[in-house]
């Protein structure tokens, strides 16, 4: 048994060897079970760096993907075997308060019991206890704009999931045995969503959560590091640099509740630059970890997240980007039929050709296709920076 912030208890499902040769199983039911009440879910992975689990989604576009579909679910765990079941909480409009306990940051569970003594009740809510003995306790999102992120004035500790976040679901086992035991004496999550007996959010907790938090400013600001010079960078390099400082830019005045998501997500999106060869990820590093310790960020979450977002980043890298040389116009590669206009002793007329690279190439185009028994010459083409297709005049005559 453990015992959680009210009172209650965990159930200590069996934890070794036999629990993890069965955790496929297991991940696999708790999707099921989820999706058949209406809750998507997609597949999550957990692995180990160092001394912290880290957390992904296994699927790009999680958000969208996310799905209730049995046939579905049942594929991605052929695919996924190791996979834990994640859940999307902007669809199932559910909110999530995360108490974490992680060796040397702050205790969530305390400062939440704390916060909950001078705040008021907790509602009976489905909860599940966390591999490193935290909480995470459901509740439906309250009237109005949906709850995101961002954690507002809560304490230290206690972090918010809600619309565009997703959290693992109550039950999943880790690879290492351990798992999200669900808390005796609690309502079933699957259940209570099933009987809509998820309670709301409460008002107290609610206002505390949209109250717009302080922002911390460490004691001493570190200058920012500088990027070094290049003398004539390519596209991809030039756009990358610019992408890193605009990036710091915003990660720096981020308050308290969301500093954490935009630096994962500044970190994700440059690691795709990193990948591609565009900017030393060194140069990454320096910037960001600038930009978060000046927001207020710790030091040891700064690492763990720049590490986290960087990998996930770096297992997809970008694409070159598009050359300038041509801009093609979908949908107008048919030739369009030319507007005629009868002049002295000629026809004049103008039209866009999405297949010819040339006005020579475009005039034969021309004849072949409408006027086989005509011969064609060009009377000029548009003197001023043209993008593709070309917008030509030809003037043409019989034979």
């Amino acid at each position: 048994m453990r015992t959680q912030p009210n009172g209650t208890h965990a159930q200590s499902l069996p934890r070794g060897a036999a629990l993890a040769d069965n955790s496929l199983s297991a991940n696999l039911i708790i999707a099921r079970s989820l999706a058949i009440v209406g809750i998507p879910v997609f597949p999550a992975r957990v692995r180990q760096d160092g001394q912290r689990w880290q957390k992904a989604p296994l699927i790009s576009g999680w958000r969208k993907k996310a799905s209730t579909d049995l046939l579905q679910i049942e594929r991605w765990w052929r695919q996924f075997p190791d996979a834990v079941a994640g859940i999307e909480l902007g669809r199932s409009k559910l909110v999530v308060i995360d108490l974490d306990r992680h060796g040397g940051g702050a205790d969530g569970v305390d400062a939440f019991q704390k916060l909950q003594a001078n705040g008021g009740d907790l509602p009976s809510c489905p909860q599940s206890q966390t591999p490193s003995d935290g909480f995470h306790l459901f509740f439906e999102q309250p009237v109005g704009k949906p709850l995101g992120n961002g954690r507002g004035r809560l304490p230290a500790g206690v972090d918010v999931r809600g619309a565009g976040g997703w959290i693992v679901a109550p039950g999943s086992v880790r690879s290492d045995g351990k798992n999200w035991a669900p808390v005796e004496q609690a309502p079933p999550l699957a259940e209570a969503y099933n009987a809509r007996t998820v309670p709301v959010l409460p008002g107290w907790l609610e206002a505390v959560i949209r109250s717009t938090p302080e922002r911390e400013k460490p004691a001493v600001v570190p200058q920012r590091p500088s990027l070094p010079k290049i003398g004539s960078p390519s596209r991809e390099v030039a756009y990358a640099r610019q992408a890193l400082l605009g990036i710091a830019d915003e990660v720096q005045r981020t308050l308290p509740g969301g500093r954490n998501e935009r630096l994962n997500a500044g970190a994700f999106r440059l690691g795709r630059m990193v990948a591609a060869g565009w900017i030393d990820k060194v140069d990454v590093a320096d910037q960001l970890t600038h930009a978060a310790s000046v927001s207020g960020l710790a030091a040891d979450e700064i690492q763990a997240t720049l590490v986290s977002g960087l990998a996930a980043g770096m297992q997809n890298p970008l694409k070159d980007l598009p050359s300038r040389r041509f801009r093609r116009s979908r949908g107008r590669r048919t030739a369009m039929i030319p507007t005629l206009k009868k002049r002295t002793g000629h026809y004049r007329f103008s039209f866009h050709m999405g297949c010819c690279r040339s006005p020579r190439s475009t005039m034969r185009c021309f004849r072949r296709r409408y006027a086989p028994g005509f011969r064609t010459s060009a009377s000029g083409c548009n003197a001023r920076p043209i993008t593709w297709p070309r917008a030509l005049c030809v003037r043409w005559g019989a034979s």
